[in-house]
């Protein structure tokens, strides 16, 4: 697992795929099931700085957290 100190974005392999992880700035409370994909351009940007081989890489689903 890579974490990125100062905002807390991390990801790590699981099995042939990165999963990529970082709260969103302003917390959502409550159950929306929704995944905000505006973030995902940020998301891949600090991947591919942290590890350049991830270049290109895309995002093939999503999760919005904590839903129950």
């Amino acid at each position: 697992m890579v974490v990125e100190a100062e905002t807390g974005f991390h990801f790590r392999r699981r099995g042939d795929r990165l999963v990529i992880a970082m709260s969103d700035s302003v917390p959502r409370w409550g159950f929306d099931a929704t995944v905000d994909g505006s973030v995902f351009d940020d998301r891949l940007e600090r991947l591919t700085g942290r590890f350049p081989a991830a270049a290109g890489t895309t995002i093939a689903d999503g999760w919005p957290g904590s839903t129950t």
